[in-house]
């Protein structure tokens, strides 16, 4: 949510543009670019450079073989860490970058129609990047962890609800007649950015001492888009 700075850029995406749109504040921060999907459709911000090539998933394996920490062994199945986090990151690369905007897009319409125009706009576009996102993330399956299991149910069912909720602000700003309508249709998007299950997938990801927290500080990609920060 806008203004909580102790959460990193992936589950707050949300929240900060849902800020932009409603009050005009918003964020500065540099922005990696979107693999499969053009620059922001928020205006304002120049996007940063990161690596976009998808990474290339071998084939989950049996055996239990040492973790990135070197703390302990890890379970005999589920995709090796660094390539899991690896491709998370770059599923979410189109939405990260989407999501961060400057000064509000609507704040300068002239009109009820243009600032509705422009949220429609922007609220198609972070749908089409969490219908991207969602599939690629489950179709990973739990990274190779003692937790990877409970990482992967929460990051995906955390993804979910605030697709959902993505859609229905969608469907709401579109239906609005009024300019307190089209600031209502938004704000369910601040409790689902920062749901209990992306908070908690994001504790378990970057914990420290472990081999997940270990291949997200690793990846070039994930560290653009903060993925990497508790």
């Amino acid at each position: 949510m806008p203004g909580v700075t102790s959460r990193s850029r992936w589950t707050t995406a949300a929240g900060v543009a849902l800020c932009a749109l409603v009050t005009g504040c918003g964020s500065s921060a540099s922005r990696p670019s979107a693999a499969a999907r053009p620059a922001s459709a928020t205006p304002g911000t120049a996007a940063a450079t990161v690596p976009t090539t998808p990474a290339v998933l071998p084939a989950p394996r049996t055996g239990a073989g040492p973790s990135a920490s070197g703390a302990s062994p890890t379970p005999s199945t589920g995709y090796p860490v660094g390539p899991w986090a690896s491709s998370v990151c770059q599923a979410l690369v189109p939405f990260a970058n989407d999501s961060q905007g400057g000064s509000s897009p609507t704040a300068a319409a002239r009109t009820f129609a243009e600032a509705r125009t422009r949220e429609i706009k922007i609220l198609t576009t972070f749908s089409a990047d969490l219908d991207d996102a969602l599939p690629a993330i489950r179709a990973l399956g739990p990274p190779r962890v003692s937790d990877g299991a409970v990482v992967q149910a929460d990051l995906v069912t955390g993804l979910a609800q605030l697709q959902q909720s993505v859609s229905g602000a969608l469907a709401k700003a579109s239906a609005a007649t009024t300019a307190l309508a089209l600031q209502a249709s938004v704000t369910g998007l601040r409790a689902a950015s920062s749901s209990p299950q992306l908070a908690a997938s994001q504790r378990l990801i970057t914990a420290k001492g472990t081999a997940l927290a270990a291949a997200v500080n690793a990846d070039p990609t994930c560290r653009a888009i903060n993925f990497n920060k508790p």
